[in-house]
């Protein structure tokens, strides 16, 4: 608690459904960024950490996102 780190891990599916890690990364401080290669480059804001008394939360980060120019969305119907 208090301590204002984050992590991530990027992921996407090709057309036949196999997952494919992209990038990760672990422990960024508030302000590191990280570039994946063909994605993007992401920043950390803000993390918070959720713990409850009794109730184990891993808590959630926010991230700034600047896209690759190459990089495209998928559109789902």
């Amino acid at each position: 608690m208090g301590r204002q780190i984050g992590s991530f891990g990027v992921s996407a599916f090709d057309d036949n459904d196999h997952s494919d890690t992209l990038g990760s990364a672990r422990d960024l401080h508030r302000g590191d960024s990280i570039t994946v290669e063909g994605v993007g480059t992401f920043t950390l804001k803000e993390a918070h950490s959720d713990i409850v008394w009794f109730t184990p939360n891993p808590g959630k980060a926010t991230f700034c996102f600047d896209p690759d120019p190459t990089f495209t969305k998928r559109s789902y119907p």
